[in-house]
């Protein structure tokens, strides 16, 4: 996936690099046209001869839709090889990631996964502790804490606000949040044998 280099500029160049590294054509996609059109009605602006360079696609691309914006995406397929172009303007480009690439992803995945963030209140010695032990408890998850500079105000027994992260994988979402969900309980048994205790991060 790319993002930006799909405006109306002359130097607005991904669909060029498209067509190179695909080895197709430039041209103007009938269905980016059309969706240009509805854009520009609604903006109440004119589709101008340089608005209409954003209708420019890849032979044998698909148009995606945009919503908030002008600029169509544009997917287009080699084989097993997907590449897909987006807007570079955030509000624009995330809304379509979420719509297009986002499902594609989780359909071709072969495997998926799962995060979780957390704060532990602990003396950081207690901390290190914990980690290792979760890490041997669990060696198919991802667990890593966030690293920070020594405060040398604290002694290192005094309770802190300490980050760790939390990453698994699975056949299947319902597996991962299960297994997500088993570490997290784990955590919170060993830091309250410790005197600790967890907080997820919103």
């Amino acid at each position: 996936m790319m993002t930006g280099g799909l405006g109306p500029s002359q130097d607005d160049l991904t669909v060029e690099a498209m067509a190179k590294a695909l080895e197709r054509e430039v041209i103007f996609d009938e269905i980016a046209t059309k969706m240009l059109e509805t854009r520009c009605n609604e903006f109440t602006i004119q589709l101008t001869d340089r608005r209409m360079r954003m209708a420019r696609s890849v032979t044998g691309a698909k148009a995606l839709e945009n919503f908030i914006g002008l600029a169509p995406g544009i997917l287009a397929a080699d084989g097993q090889c997907v590449i897909i172009a987006l807007p570079g303007i955030p509000k624009e480009m995330k809304p379509m990631f979420k719509q297009y690439v986002l499902p594609l992803i989780e359909e071709k995945a072969k495997k998926k996964s799962a995060a979780l963030s957390l704060t532990l209140f602990m003396s950081l010695a207690d901390f290190f502790k914990i980690i290792t032990e979760l890490r041997h408890m669990f060696p198919d998850a991802y667990i890593k804490r966030h690293a920070r500079p020594p405060n040398r105000g604290r002694g290192h027994h005094e309770l802190e606000s300490l980050g760790i992260e939390i990453v698994v994988w699975r056949d299947s979402v319902q597996a991962c949040e299960a297994r997500i969900t088993e570490i997290k309980e784990k955590l919170a048994e060993l830091a309250h044998e410790r005197g600790g205790k967890i907080s997820e991060k919103t």
